[in-house]
């Protein structure tokens, strides 16, 4: 439904801030409009009106909304490809996430309230974590052109979140927007994906989803299965399976998935933060499947093995192996040089960085610090090249570095990308797509805008092109896109070619976020390496 989305020609008439970065000479133009209305409503004071506050609160959907306005006039009539961002200054942080829902445009400020707010339509974007004392940027869909449009705001946790309002001395909710005009060509940077596999002219779209984790507590539904590990069965490729995570500190654990999204097992192991693995290790005499990942509950880094007749996750770890704290993120590394095993660990809230090389002890795993190093802020998401010996970090708000992943490697490192290049902040997953004789490409997820950078592996990481995931057949656009795992190997059918594993924070219909599986070769040709004991 539409109902709040039509023209208004007397609220066009209304005041407006616009600043149009339109010229004769430039076809992209832009502008930023203030909201002439806002105000939230909540249901511990169900009568009182908000509109005249100067400060907004959100919390969850049925605690406290947010309600904006906002009129747009004055851009090209023949505007094209118009996309729009919701701007909100924040007085504190939160890694909560939010949901925008577009609304009937006929309540007012001066009389809105609990009471009598309206029925929250549907969902146009969504943002996962506030920072404070900035604007913060939200894309959202169905902003096309002149009119009236009103938005309300939720937020997936208990807790409050404050914005600015419109009567604040400065920094009032804003509408940015951006087009081209019916003669201008496409803006520079964007790249024309590969369609071959997809529907003609559209972007990749996901042909499968992971039903839902067992949920609990009060967490925020954004960051269940945020990050994921593919196995890829080598003599039965169907079997192919995905190890997720669950960041739920009240039930939290890690789960495996089949190739159908099913859910195959889950272990309430802890608050596993992010997830990888790799085949063949040496372990107890033999050649195991060793999947590993941080445990936020008490700071540790854990391991089980992953069986391939059954698809169960057994643990393995040889004891509590403490990290620094609070720890964030996790990758392993490979080496081709030492053959060794090692586990890279982030700090939560900083820029430390930790190695652990593994060690058997007497067929479980136990690991010993071997290097420590600081990458300036807050990281999450990493990779490690087996092949080419290389340490990728998504550092969040500042861009990629690659370091060596050797533990003798030190401090030294190169820029891939930084925000506000081919990444919007936050930037987080990161994973290698491996090709043949070297070739492959490193893809990043760049969670600001919900699209997905793709990089060339060799040299110096070369810009490709990127994309977003569009949503197909029942099955919802990815948005918020936190962790992300490829293969570029034969994952059983549907996936010949290779597979992209997707989180999506929003999950349109669902409580919890989830995981999109997205055919390789709707984004990329690639030639998988001829043979491989490791999976990336």
């Amino acid at each position: 439904m539409r109902r709040g989305w039509v023209p208004s020609s007397l609220v066009i008439l209304m005041a407006l801030i616009a600043t149009v970065g339109c010229s004769p000479s430039a076809k992209v133009g832009s502008a930023t409009f203030t909201a002439v209305e806002d105000t939230y409503t909540s249901k511990g004071s169900p009568s009182t009106v908000h509109g005249s506050f100067t400060e907004l609160q959100a919390s969850t959907s049925n605690t406290q909304h947010v309600y904006l306005k906002f009129v747009v006039s004055g851009i090209p009539v023949d505007a094209e490809s118009v996309t729009a961002t919701l701007r909100l200054w924040a007085e504190d942080s939160t890694p909560a996430s939010f949901a925008v829902h577009q609304v009937p445009s006929t309540w007012s400020e001066e009389t809105l309230v609990w009471k009598n707010q309206p029925t929250l339509g549907a969902m146009v974007g969504t943002k996962r974590g506030i920072k404070k004392n900035r604007y913060n940027d939200l894309p959202i869909a169905g902003i096309t052109g002149f009119g009236s449009y009103a938005l309300a705001i939720t937020k997936r946790s208990s807790s409050s979140t404050t914005f600015r309002s419109s009567e604040a001395t400065s920094n009032p909710p804003q509408l940015f927007l951006s087009w081209n005009d019916a003669s201008s060509p496409r803006q520079s940077g964007t790249t024309v994906l590969r369609t071959s596999g997809s529907r003609s002219g559209q972007s990749p779209y996901a042909t499968v989803e992971t039903e839902a984790f067992p949920a609990g507590g009060t967490f925020d539904g954004g960051d269940f299965a945020d990050d994921s590990s593919i196995w890829v069965d080598p003599s039965d490729p169907a079997r192919s399976a995905v190890i997720a995570d669950s960041k739920d500190p009240a039930s939290g654990g890690i789960a495996v998935f089949d190739m159908a999204g099913k859910l195959l097992q889950f272990r309430p192991d802890g608050q596993i933060g992010n997830v990888d693995l790799r085949q063949g290790v040496a372990l107890g005499g033999r050649r195991v499947v060793l999947v590993g990942a941080n445990n936020r509950t008490n700071d540790t880094i854990g391991f089980w093995m992953l069986d391939p007749a059954t698809r169960q996750l057994t643990p393995v770890t040889a004891r509590d192996i403490s990290t620094l704290s609070p720890n964030y993120g996790f990758c392993l590394y490979h080496s081709p040089t030492s053959g060794k095993v090692y586990a890279f660990v982030s700090q939560e809230g900083g820029g430390q960085f930790e190695q652990y090389e593994l060690v058997d002890a007497g067929g479980r795993v136990d690991a010993r610090r071997v290097r420590s190093f600081d990458i300036g802020s807050q990281s999450e998401g990493c990779v490690a090249d087996d092949e080419l010996g290389h340490l990728y970090v998504a550092e969040e708000e500042v861009g990629i570095w690659k370091y060596g992943a050797e533990p003798t490697a030190g401090a030294a490192r190169s820029r891939v990308d930084l925000v506000g290049g081919h990444v919007v902040a936050d930037v987080e997953g990161l994973t290698l797509a491996y090709g043949a004789n070297g070739t492959g490409y490193l893809l990043a997820s760049s969670q600001g805008d919900s699209a997905i950078a793709i990089y060339e592996r060799a040299g110096g990481n070369a810009f490709v092109k990127r994309f977003s995931v569009a949503g197909n057949s029942g099955i919802d656009a990815v948005s918020e896109t936190d962790g992300i795992d490829v293969t570029s190997a034969n994952a059983g059918p549907g996936f010949e070619h290779g597979l992209l594993v997707a989180h999506d924070a929003a999950n349109s219909g669902a409580r919890t976020s989830n995981l999109k599986y997205v055919p390789l070769n709707q984004i990329l040709d690639l030639t998988p390496p001829s043979t491989s004991s490791l999976s990336p």
